[in-house]
């Protein structure tokens, strides 16, 4: 499971305020949230060679977008999910570990710096079938 967090880790950054409308008409006593991480924030683990030819289990999220710009860190959560059967139906979820990820840094458009170089593994995943998105120079064939 993705979250999104402060750059410090110090808070959840979830949900963000939806952009407020300067016409005193149309403003709200409440000003309506949004999820500030949108997409695919839950994934299944996917069994993989890596840049070593290497089987590993990898948790792919290949569509996450960030709706606000400033610096952020994705928190990554692998969880073990039950299915209870009793009188009812009930899941239970445990957290086995989670770890976050570097700074990750969201430009407005007018400001965003082009887009960067597919990494190796990704290319590595995308030859195995991977939908990832990666650019067209680096898929040199196998």
């Amino acid at each position: 499971m993705a979250t999104i967090w402060s750059e410090d880790m110090s808070e959840p950054l979830d949900l963000v305020k939806q952009r407020s409308t300067d016409d005193p008409m149309e403003r709200t006593f409440i000003d309506p949230m949004l999820k500030n991480l949108v997409g695919s924030t839950i994934t299944n683990g996917e069994i993989l060679k890596d840049l070593d030819n290497k089987l590993g289990m990898f948790f792919i999220f290949n569509d996450l977008s960030i709706r606000k710009s400033g610096n952020y860190r994705i928190k990554f959560s692998l969880m073990c999910i039950e299915m209870m059967i009793s009188v009812k139906l009930t899941l239970q979820t445990k957290v086995l570990a989670s770890v976050f990820s570097k700074v990750v840094s969201v430009y407005p458009a007018k400001n965003f710096p082009g887009v960067v170089e597919s990494s190796p593994l990704s290319v590595c995943f995308a030859k195995q079938g991977v939908k990832i998105h990666v650019r067209k120079e680096n898929m040199i064939p196998k």
